[in-house]
């Protein structure tokens, strides 16, 4: 970070184009969107409006905190499609909430596989004890 906190909300504040400035704030410090949303988030200025950026960071902080889709919906009115393309797109920076987070397809895939290869040892085991 090149900026301090207090630097970056003067700036934040002071923009006139609010989405616009994230971005510049992300470039100048040389880290990511997300990682500008948490401050702002954490001094309490971020503006959350519909379709930018700053939706996408409450949608990704609530996933973190391990909020259920449907409850997310409700609170922000946004789309469960919405909620897991931020899944899916935002998953490498995830670790601004010191969590990552799989799509919900890759998980149940995962414990769906899981289940298969226990399965299928069982049934190996089965057939040796069997001969």
């Amino acid at each position: 970070m090149y900026m301090d906190d207090r630097e970056i909300e003067y700036m934040y504040r002071t923009a006139a184009k609010k989405n616009k400035q994230l971005g510049i704030l992300a470039e100048l410090n040389g880290t990511s969107k997300l990682k500008i949303c948490d401050i702002l988030y954490k001094r309490g200025v971020l503006e959350v409006e519909k379709g930018n950026i700053a939706e996408k960071y409450m949608i990704a902080k609530l996933i973190s905190e391990g909020m259920a889709d449907a409850d997310i919906e409700s609170q922000l009115g946004v789309t469960n499609v919405l909620i897991n393309n931020v899944r899916k797109d935002y998953r490498t920076e995830m670790w601004v909430f010191g969590l990552k987070v799989l799509p919900i397809q890759k998980r149940e895939r995962a414990c769906g596989i899981r289940k298969e290869i226990v399965d299928s040892i069982k049934l190996i085991k089965r057939i040796e004890k069997e001969k």
